[in-house]
């Protein structure tokens, strides 16, 4: 579907896609955080950091799928990059964030 063709009501779907893929965002950077903060508590820093990862992906990949599917016949691919765009918003402001701790 060509971009030309969306109008103002696809609009919303665009912004809750975006919210959504913020939201994704924050739970992977965040969750990534906690987890490098607690590896030197830990017996098995290694396996701490590949079940984290594994977690993280799954529920943020799961949650890119749910997007894409939810939104499949209306936006399709659009709201895919829109949740993309959320998801590298809530990294840029990860790395502001903890930049200064």
């Amino acid at each position: 579907m060509p971009i030309a063709v969306f109008s103002a009501i696809h609009l919303p779907g665009l912004l809750a896609a975006g919210l959504a893929g913020f939201g994704l965002g924050l739970f992977y950077f965040s969750s990534l955080w906690v987890a490098v903060q607690h590896l030197l508590d830990t017996d098995h820093p290694w396996q701490m950091m590949i079940w984290s990862l594994t977690i993280r992906l799954a529920l943020c990949l799961g949650g890119f799928y749910l997007i894409l599917q939810m939104s499949h016949e209306t936006l399709g691919w659009v709201a895919l990059a829109s949740s993309m765009l959320g998801f590298y918003l809530a990294r840029s402001l990860a790395i502001l964030q903890f930049r200064h701790e």
